[in-house]
Order: C-alpha cells, then sequence, then structure tokens
C-alpha cells in the first residue's frame, strides 16, 4: 500500500530558533491527495525516529506536473530547534507520483536521504539529498 511509501531528509539546525514550515521543491504525476511532511528526531544510526516533533499537511492535487517541480510551502505546528542538533523532515503521501526533487550536490555532508517502503520500519539511504528549506523566526 503506497501510504507507507516515506522520505526523508536530515539536516542540523544552524542556529536555536522556531520552525514555523518547510519548503520542499516537489511535483506530481497524479493525484496524490493530501501530503504530510513532519519533523522528528533521528537515531544514533541517523534515521528519523518517531513520533513526530511537528507536522503539516498540503493539497498534493494542486502540485505542479511539471519537472523539477516548484516549492510547495508546508506548515508547521511550530518547535523548537536546538542549533547543532539533527533533525529529519519526513514526507509521507498516499502515491508513489508525488515526487520530491532531489539532486547529487545540493545536500551537504554528513546528512541523509532515506527513503521507507514499510511506513518506517525500515530505511534506505540514497547517495542523492532532497531540495528543502527550513523557514522559522529567531527564540528571544
Amino acid at each position: 500500500h503506497y501510504s507507507y511509501i516515506r522520505h526523508a531528509q536530515t539536516f542540523t539546525a544552524e542556529s536555536d530558533h522556531q520552525i514555523l514550515g518547510v519548503n520542499l521543491r516537489l511535483w506530481k504525476r497524479n493525484f496524490p491527495g493530501i501530503v504530510t511532511a513532519s519533523l522528528t528526531n533521528i537515531d544514533a544510526n541517523e534515521k528519523p525516529l518517531p513520533p513526530a516533533l511537528a507536522i503539516g499537511t498540503i493539497n498534493g492535487d494542486l502540485l505542479s506536473e511539471t519537472h523539477p517541480g516548484e516549492w510547495a510551502f508546508t506548515p508547521l505546528i511550530p518547535y523548537n530547534l536546538i542549533k547543532t542538533i539533527q533533525y529529519a523532515i519526513v514526507l509521507q503521501t498516499q502515491d508513489p507520483r508525488l515526487y520530491w526533487a532531489a539532486g547529487p550536490y545540493y545536500g551537504y555532508p554528513g546528512h541523509h536521504h532515506w527513503i521507507s517502503v514499510d511506513a518506517g520500519a525500515t530505511w534506505f539511504d540514497n547517495p542523492w539529498h532532497l531540495f528543502f528549506q527550513v523557514w522559522g523566526q529567531p527564540l528571544f
């Protein structure tokens, strides 16, 4: 069942700040319906670790059908990120024809693009990094 497919990208918080959403470069080939993005901690192997710290959704049916897609902002429940701590952005959809743009040189060393086909029970590392932006505000 396709709702078990997950893509995740790890990142390190560059400062103490509150995350308010993520911008993901996405496109579709069908009508994926509701797309869920979540923020998680990572485990000792740098894989996503439930439960979600913050979660948000967008309507995937409204995304571009043209490669390489468009930036899609997904608001998240606000969560305070701590500088130098690694987190994961996890994307879940019910249709495998929703695509998150990736490239071999977009990421940075020490971070991972993970793929799971069993709802996050197991994760496989992909050498290409996913295109994302973290949006937030400073902690005062």
